[in-house]
């Protein structure tokens, strides 16, 4: 039982770094165009945004993983993942700056939906050992 609300408090991080990542390709360009600072450009750093997509992959995909072990369908959540992943890489790959916004935005929701569909299907078991 201790052992699943581990993996529960760590899919609800994953998920708020997800969204963390949402938030930020959402508000990255307006801060940028509003708050001409030097300081500013750290938040628009493709290391920094890297770091924020990979530990909140990372945990999303243990989760699922985690999840599928234990014998649940894990086809929704592991689609809007991998979905929110592509559209990420589609735009540090192929597509235009133009796009990052949409690109950026739309991968973290299904990435932080896909956590959220897997959280709680990870909590509805809970009251069960496996």
């Amino acid at each position: 039982m201790k052992a699943i609300d581990t993996v529960v408090k760590t899919q609800r991080i994953g998920f708020f770094l997800s969204l963390l990542c949402v938030i930020h390709c959402a508000i990255t360009p307006l801060l940028l165009t509003m708050v001409p600072l030097a300081g500013s450009q750290l938040f628009h750093s493709p290391l920094f945004e890297f770091g924020l997509v990979a530990v909140s992959l990372i945990i999303a995909f243990f989760g699922i993983v985690r999840n599928a072990r234990n014998g649940h369908s894990v086809f929704l959540p592991l689609a809007m993942v991998t979905v929110g992943t592509l559209c990420i890489i589609a735009n540090f790959l192929l597509l235009p700056e133009s796009a990052e916004i949409y690109a950026m935005t739309s991968g973290g929701l299904l990435i932080a939906g896909g956590q959220i569909i897997n959280v709680r299907k990870a909590a509805s078991c809970a009251h069960h050992e496996h």
